[in-house]
C-alpha cells in the first residue's frame, strides 16, 4: 500500500504506480489450494514421539505414562495410558 510520500514520488518522476494483481482469489481460497498432503511416519523412541515425513523431522516428548499405539484416520498419533 502506498503512502502519500510514495504517491508524490511517483507523480514527480512521471512513473506509473505499481499495480496489484491478486493470484488465487481470497486468502481462504489460497489456503485451500496450497494445502499440502503429507504422509506422516510416526515412531516412538523412549518418551520421544517423532515423525519423519516430506516436510522434515518433527516431534515432541510425551509423558512416560503413555505409549504410542498408532495413528488415526487423519494421520495424527494416538496415545494410550499405560495401566500397571
Amino acid at each position: 500500500m502506498l503512502n502519500k510520500d510514495d504517491e508524490k514520488l511517483y507523480s514527480e518522476n512521471g512513473v506509473a504506480k505499481p499495480t496489484h494483481i491478486p493470484h488465487g482469489g481470497t486468502l481462504e481460497e489460497i489456503a485451500i489450494n496450497q494445502k499440502i498432503e503429507v504422509v506422516h511416519n510416526w515412531k516412538q523412541r523412549g518418551n520421544e514421539l517423532y515423525c519423519v515425513c516430506d516436510m522434515g523431522h518433527h516431534g515432541s516428548f510425551i509423558p512416560t505414562t503413555h505409549i504410542f499405539t498408532g495413528t488415526d484416520d487423519k494421520g495424527l498419533p494416538m496415545l494410550k495410558k499405560i495401566e500397571l
